[in-house]
């Protein structure tokens, strides 16, 4: 009896586990529920779920949605976009209304990692960036201590710091470009350059590709110093100062001002170039020594040197000393006899350089005023001299006249 009651709760047991088994579909209104005893997994719309959890909707109706009194909580949509406390919203694949939490030792991605279309919430240093591409966030948001090998776009921190390309660990705003080619700051009004920074370090302000460290398009307004550093050839540093109408081959087309030394001299000078090149007509047009002498035309030995006429309406001559002491009566005057024997024999007045020698070294503008001053109060006192002398001849003529 015993053995019969086994036998017979044997095969009750089997006939329920393959009722069980074979029991895998429910449907209602239309819709196919599926659960496999086997592997626990739970399939809707689909026969063969491939999770413990696995709906299967046509592109026409929502596959999973949760209601509160009548107001949707969580969503999925045809086109498996997600939304929280609301249907989603702007095509976006999630669509949450309301705050999201994120603990400070958690993380939160949300988008692709290699589009660089993504919000990233980091953890441990309270690092947080937008666009992560590569690993790498182009714009990152930072709180904590630095993270070695990482790059970045764009780096804001909480203290007020931008670093666009590196940390702004040493000052307020920080750019460190690592393209060739590409210029590091760009600043656009209508889309036209007003101020540049190339990759080689040359700013432009209104120009766009500038050729010099410095290359501006207008004016330039300097408040107080302006301090040039030369280099250390025989020319220095020089300030340039062109004419774009000025193309003829006699014309100064480009003006430069040196601060000169070597075999040009210690001066300061002003070259003069013309647009081509041609002939002879680079030289300097003015030298201005660092002793004090200037040169028109030529290097200067004295204070000012001229090579060429020189016009003016008045010139004005500092004398070292006057000639009045020819009125002294301790002065020596030569006898007009003295003065045609000196003539005679040299064939120039006395004191006077001869004509070769005046050519030769030229004269002294003061010290032939004083000479000729000199010689014109000489004749003075000669005059004064035949004045009494003919009055004295007058005299005896009239008593000559008067014993006739």
């Amino acid at each position: 009896m015993k053995t019969n009651l086994k036998t017979l709760f044997a095969l009750c047991l089997f006939i329920f586990c393959y009722t069980i088994a074979q029991a895998q579909t429910w449907t209602s209104n239309s819709s196919e529920m599926y659960l496999n005893p086997l592997t626990t997994k739970l399939g809707i719309g689909t026969s063969t779920p491939n999770a413990k959890f696995h709906i299967n909707s046509s592109d026409t109706e929502s596959p999973f949605q949760i209601d509160i009194n009548g107001e949707t909580k969580f969503t999925i949509n045809p086109n498996g976009d997600i939304g929280v406390g609301s249907n989603p919203f702007w095509q976006a694949k999630l669509f949450v209304n309301g705050s999201i939490g994120v603990s400070a030792s958690a993380r939160f991605f949300v988008g692709d990692m290699f589009s660089g279309k993504n919000v990233y919430l980091g953890h441990g240093g309270g690092e947080n960036g937008v666009g992560l591409l590569n690993y790498y966030p182009q714009l990152w948001i930072r709180s904590g201590n630095d993270i070695v090998g990482y790059k970045y776009s764009l780096i804001l921190d909480t203290d007020g710091k931008v670093g666009v390309g590196d940390f702004p660990d040493y000052s307020m705003f920080n750019i460190n470009s690592t393209i060739s080619g590409i210029y590091p700051l760009r600043v656009q009004v209508n889309r036209n350059d007003k101020f540049v920074v190339t990759y080689l370090g040359d700013v432009g302000i209104g120009i766009s590709s500038p050729q010099y460290k410095l290359d501006v398009d207008g004016s330039a307004r300097i408040v107080n110093n302006l301090y040039l550093k030369g280099n250390t050839s025989n020319e220095g540093g020089n300030i340039t100062i062109t004419n774009e109408s000025k193309t003829q081959s006699a014309q100064a087309h480009r003006w430069s001002i040196y601060n000169m030394t070597g075999a040009y001299g210690n001066s300061l000078q002003f070259w003069a170039y013309n647009k081509d090149g041609s002939g002879n007509f680079a030289a300097s047009r003015l030298t201005l020594m660092d002793n004090g002498n200037v040169g028109i035309g030529k290097t200067p030995t004295v204070k000012l040197d001229v090579d060429g006429t020189i016009q003016a309406k008045e010139v004005k001559v500092c004398l070292t000393q006057g000639c009045d002491y020819v009125f002294d009566k301790n002065y020596n005057l030569m006898s007009l006899n003295d003065v045609e024997s000196y003539i005679n024999t040299n064939k120039h007045l006395p004191d006077v350089a001869p004509a070769a020698e005046m050519e030769a070294v030229g004269i002294d503008v003061s010290e032939m005023s004083a000479l000729f001053l000199r010689k014109i109060e000489e004749l003075t006192l000669y005059m004064i001299d035949m004045k009494k002398e003919n009055e004295a001849l007058k005299q005896e003529i009239e008593l000559l006249k008067a014993r006739r």
